[in-house]
């Protein structure tokens, strides 16, 4: 059966965003969304943003998993929503062992 296009499909788009949002630097040490939010004049933490991303693209691709890409944009969405968790526990170790 072909999979058809809809609401569904952005979910992958919104996990890359959500990615390159969080996890991409361009030349600096700065990640994508921490300049944006800085240009916009924004006082808002970037990996909040991402986080909310993330969990919109998993709930656009577990709501409508009929449409095309969007169990890839569920799967991409789950997967760096428990790095990012892995991560900040790891930091949050490593803190407490200073």
């Amino acid at each position: 059966m072909v999979k058809k296009y809809g609401i569904g499909s952005t979910s992958i788009l919104i996990a890359i965003i959500a990615t390159m949002f969080s996890f991409t630097s361009l030349g600096g040490a700065d990640p994508i969304g921490k300049s944006i939010l800085s240009a916009l004049g924004i006082k808002f933490p970037y990996e909040i943003v991402s986080l909310i991303l993330f969990i919109i693209g998993f709930l656009i691709g577990m709501f409508y998993k009929q449409h095309s890409y969007a169990k890839a944009g569920k799967t991409l969405s789950m997967v760096m929503i428990a790095l990012m968790l892995v991560l900040t526990f790891m930091s949050l170790i490593a803190n407490i062992m200073i």
